[in-house]
Parts: C-alpha cells; sequence; structure tokens
C-alpha cells in the first residue's frame, strides 16, 4: 500500500532513509495533509496569508476529504514507524580526507562595513573584474577583486541571482521573501548598463513565487532572447520559460507546474541543434528532468534521474567527465531543514554516467551530511576534472570542516578528498568558481550565510559572529608556485 501510496507522486522512499521518531512527528503528519487528513492542531493554513491560502486551495494540495480510508492510512503509518531504524544510520566507510590543499592560498574576506555574513548571491563578472555579493537584508554590493565596496543597492527583498544579457545589462532575481512561502512577491530587475542605480532600474517581470534562477536564452530561434525562471515557491511553484514578444513584453509557458525549481540549465541534449532545458526539482518530486525541444518552443519532459522525496537536492552540473562525447551528471544533495532534519547516510556528491539514449549510472559516491553544490572543473589543470563542493548542513559537532570539501581527481573515477584547515571559518551556502586574479588557473570563493533554524553549536556561531568573514577565496597557485 506504501509503495503504490506514496511511489505514486515521487519516488517510493523507504523507512531507512529516516529515523522513527523523524517519521513519526516530521514527515508522516505533513503526508497526512496531503492525504486529506486534516484537523485543528493540524492545520497547514494557520500562519498563511489570505493570498497564500487562495493560492494553495487553487491549487489543491491539500485534498478537502481524504483521498484514501483511514484504516489504510493507519497502516501504512504503522508500516513506517515499525520498518524505520530507531536512529539515523551511520555513513558508508569513505575516504579519509586530508586537511591540506597545497595549490591554494586561503584569503578571508569581509564587506566594508561589517553587514552580518548572510550572503545569498555571489558573482563574479570576469568582464569587470567586479563581485557582486547580495545578501538576506536585501543588499547588493559591487566590489573590486580587492574587495573594495564600488557601489551598493538596496533592493525591496533578498536577490537570488545576477545575470547579463546579450547587451550587458545587469538582471537581479529577487525572492520576495527569501523564507518558505507562496507568496507571488518576486521580480526579474533589470539594471541599465553600466547604472547601479534602482531608480533606473526596470521590473520586467513580477508577481513570481519564490524565484531563485533565471537565464538568458533563445529558445524559439525568433532572434529574441527568453527568459527562464526557476520559481521555487513553497506549496506551490513552477519552472517557466517567459518568451521575449519585444518591448519588455513576456508570454508565459509553464513547463512544470510544481514548487522546487531549484537550478536550470540549457543545453542541446539529444544533439539536434535545438536547446533543450534540464532542470533539478526539489521539495517533493525530486529528480532532474530534460524538456525536449522541437526547435519551435514546445517542449516533452523526459525524466532523467529521480529520487526519494527526503534526498535533500541541492544542485547538479552537466559536463562529460569521463571524455566519451555524452554529458554526464554530477549532483549533490543535502537539503536538510524542512519536516526532516537528521544526519543522512545518503547525503553527499554524486557522478553519473551516461550511458546513451539519456540513461545514467551512478559511478561515484561519496557521503557528506548537507551537501549543498558541486563543480568539477580542472582546477589542478592536469588533464583530469576535480570536484569542488560546499555542504550548508553539514555535522558541525563531529566533522564541521566538510562544510567545504575539494576532491582530487587521482584517475579511474577515484578522488582524494581535501579541505583547508578550520574550513567552517563559515557557513557556506553559495560558491563561485573563475579566474578571479587573471593568471589563467580557476580559482574558488565561498559565501557564508550564518542564520539557520537547524542545531548549530554555540561556540561554532559565536566564532562566525567574531570574525566577521563574508566570502573565503581559495586562489589556485597552479600557474604561479613560486608566489
Amino acid at each position: 500500500m506504501a509503495q503504490a501510496l506514496c511511489g505514486s507522486c515521487h519516488e517510493f522512499p523507504d523507512p531507512a532513509l529516516l529515523d522513527k521518531n523523524t517519521w513519526k512527528k516530521g514527515v508522516l503528519p505533513h503526508m497526512a495533509l496531503r492525504l486529506g487528513f486534516m484537523s485543528f492542531a493540524n492545520n497547514p493554513y494557520a500562519k498563511l496569508s489570505r493570498a497564500e491560502i487562495e493560492a494553495v486551495v487553487k491549487a489543491n494540495v491539500f485534498p478537502h476529504e481524504p483521498i484514501i480510508d483511514t484504516a489504510t492510512w493507519e497502516k501504512i503509518v504503522h508500516f513506517y514507524e515499525q520498518e524505520a531504524p530507531q536512529t539515523p544510520l551511520k555513513q558508508d566507510k569513505k575516504a579519509v580526507i586530508l586537511h591540506d590543499m597545497p595549490a591554494f592560498e586561503i584569503i578571508p574576506k569581509k564587506i566594508p562595513g561589517n553587514p552580518m555574513p548572510l550572503a545569498t548571491l555571489l558573482r563574479f563578472d570576469a568582464k569587470s573584474s567586479n563581485w557582486y555579493i547580495g545578501n538576506r537584508q536585501a543588499m547588493l554590493y559591487k566590489l573590486t577583486t580587492q574587495f573594495q565596496v564600488v557601489d551598493s543597492l538596496k533592493l525591496d527583498s533578498p536577490p537570488a541571482d545576477l545575470t547579463h544579457d546579450s547587451q550587458g545589462n545587469i538582471h537581479i532575481v529577487t525572492m520576495g521573501v527569501m523564507d518558505p512561502n507562496d507568496k507571488a512577491a518576486g521580480k526579474i530587475i533589470k539594471l541599465g548598463a553600466p547604472t547601479f542605480n534602482v531608480n533606473q532600474s526596470t521590473t520586467t517581470l513580477d508577481g513570481l513565487l519564490r524565484p531563485v534562477q533565471m537565464l538568458f536564452h533563445d529558445l524559439n530561434a525568433d532572434g529574441l532572447e527568453d527568459k527562464v525562471v526557476c520559481e521555487f515557491g513553497n506549496y506551490t511553484g513552477k519552472l517557466v520559460w517567459y518568451e521575449n514578444e519585444g518591448n519588455e513584453r513576456y508570454t508565459q509557458h509553464i513547463l512544470k507546474q510544481k514548487p522546487g525549481a531549484r537550478k536550470v540549465l540549457v543545453q542541446d541534449i539529444n544533439k539536434d541543434t535545438f536547446p533543450d532545458v534540464v532542470v533539478l526539482m526539489t521539495q517533493g518530486d525530486e529528480g532532474i528532468f530534460a524538456y525536449i525541444n522541437d526547435g519551435k518552443g514546445n517542449f516533452t519532459e523526459t525524466i532523467l534521474l529521480r529520487f526519494p522525496p527526503v534526498y535533500g537536492s541541492s544542485d547538479f552540473q552537466l559536463i562529460d567527465f569521463n571524455e566519451d562525447g555524452l554529458l554526464d551528471i554530477v549532483y549533490a544533495n543535502g537539503d536538510n531543514a524542512d519536516f526532516s532534519y537528521s544526519l543522512k547516510k545518503y547525503h553527499g556528491i554524486r557522478l553519473f554516467l551516461n550511458k546513451g539514449g539519456n540513461s545514467f549510472e551512478q559511478k561515484w559516491f561519496y557521503p557528506v551530511h548537507g551537501a549543498t553544490q558541486a563543480v568539477a572543473c580542472d582546477f589542478d589543470q592536469d588533464g583530469d576534472l576535480d570536484i569542488s563542493t560546499i555542504a550548508f548542513f553539514p555535522d558541525f559537532a563531529n566533522v564541521a570542516d566538510e562544510g567545504y570539501l575539494y576532491f582530487e581527481n587521482t584517475g579511474n573515477l577515484s578522488f582524494q578528498p581535501r579541505t583547508f584547515p578550520n574550513a567552517s571559518l563559515g557557513r557556506w551556502l553559495t560558491m563561485e568558481t573563475g579566474d578571479f586574479d587573471q593568471d589563467h588557473d580557476v580559482d574558488i570563493a565561498l559565501g557564508s550565510f550564518i542564520f539557520s533554524a537547524t542545531p548549530v553549536p554555540p561556540e561554532k556561531r559565536q566564532e562566525w559572529l567574531r570574525n566577521g568573514y563574508h566570502v573565503v577565496i581559495l586562489e589556485n597557485k597552479t600557474c604561479h608556485p613560486a608566489r
């Protein structure tokens, strides 16, 4: 019954994925709501605004009446409570982490003026050699490579993404409200190049559901740059491409009417010369979905990978890892808030190799509590791909330095994990890579966000407040080893 019911909306979650207490007090009460079992004590609308309630009701997120009988639901609850382990399962044995990164110099940075380290956005613009850092307080800073503030901008909500169009204009994605919500308050704001003045900005899209990413691409071959937007939302949300009609007018085309669109890429994955859309979905039906383009802006969904809803999918990258001409997937999962906070043995970094025909096989996995982002690149310039990763939810009490890990490729899909001493100088939510110092190798930057609703040792939080580091630069010395 559990496989039939739970597997009808998402990948079936095995009871072993969570401990008894987390199933009983966290996940199962929420699933009861999704099946129409609502009570005064278990009311999902209690903390929502009127507009949010209307949107959630319209989407029929929580049925008005139970969709199964009470006896069946009680059997399923009993099954999970009986079969789940008493405590979270331990991680499998893994390669020992070396606390040494000889190829990199570690350089902590602060934003002048000492705002609290709450970075929601970290971008390096190679063309102008400027940094853009946005935070939870809805500030956006423009800085030099020496971290001197060139300009700053007060927005109406926290920024999640920043990109440039083909004309060089800056476009900013603002979330509306950062915390889980269903308010249609997100925006895309265009700043005319080279100005950084909000009074000269234009809102090109608004009424968005907690958007977290946007990119430009001409999807229908009409010569105009369209927009693809991840409207993450909460109970509601969607993946949308907005067709450019000219003169800042856009027509909405929904690719997926579900919340949790976390990251989107445009790539011709079937080699028919048409740009396809590939998205990482979280927030329930987790997986990597491809939308195959017929060349005219019509799309057909294909599932590349699917994961159980407690996996906490966080990031992915399409890259030909083994140089066979096929795009492989580097994947990070570790989101660990919402209804199922616990240490999870299946959190970590995975490599899925493409076997052809959009079929992928996991070939490598390294367990990392709370893995958040992964970037594959030949950082040491030895001809193979290494992997740089961050974790926003590491096990701070025992292995806090897993918040940053660098996997040095040693050949045959083997990696030596490394980190730098005191890699928990900040709580890393964002990561950027690029040639920051223009010396022809790829550097790494980590952005700190020290607020969280999940447990952190008090002394660690005090350390973050005391040192006030916003960013740590890992300056690659591969091309200047003598410096």
